[in-house]
């Protein structure tokens, strides 16, 4: 087991599915194909083709292990609106230090939609290598993340 402590920005206790990835997460490419749905079918398929670890896997509800966010000056408003729509993630779990766009989405999910992301940063480098290959994901309150 691999632990890991980090700056808890919205707190929580959480286990479950997970995703890892060792590329940027691009919010606006991430998650562009669930504003452009007709339908809300409670699932947010991830349709950034250039992420091979989360293209067309279902990101509603997960843990969501990433380096950074990346992408546009759209990524708060978008969090926020997939939260809106109930298909946000359980946690998102960032290696590096949050960026404040993607930190604001989270913030305000929680303050408008009264949605918890939990969510924590700068991890550290190792954070995401052991996610790539752990089995199983334990969040607690205080930013401590454990690996098995």
């Amino acid at each position: 087991m691999k632990e890991f402590k980090g700056r808890v920005i919205i707190g929580g206790n959480a286990k479950g599915d997970y995703l890892a990835t060792d590329k940027g997460f691009n919010v606006l490419s991430s998650y562009i194909g669930i504003l452009a749905k007709n339908e809300n079918d409670g699932k947010a398929v991830c349709t950034d083709q250039n992420n091979p670890n989360l293209f067309q896997k279902d990101l509603a509800g997960k843990i969501l292990c990433i380096p950074q966010a990346i992408g546009s000056t759209s990524a708060g408003v978008l969090i926020q609106t997939i939260a809106s729509l109930g298909c946000q993630p359980k946690a998102i779990l960032f290696a590096h230090p949050g960026d404040s766009l993607a930190v604001s989405g989270v913030i305000l999910a929680d303050v408008w939609e009264g949605k918890k992301i939990i969510t924590i940063d700068s991890l550290g480098d190792d954070f995401i290598d052991a996610a790539m290959s752990a089995d199983q994901i334990d969040i607690r309150e205080d930013g401590t993340v454990s690996l098995s």
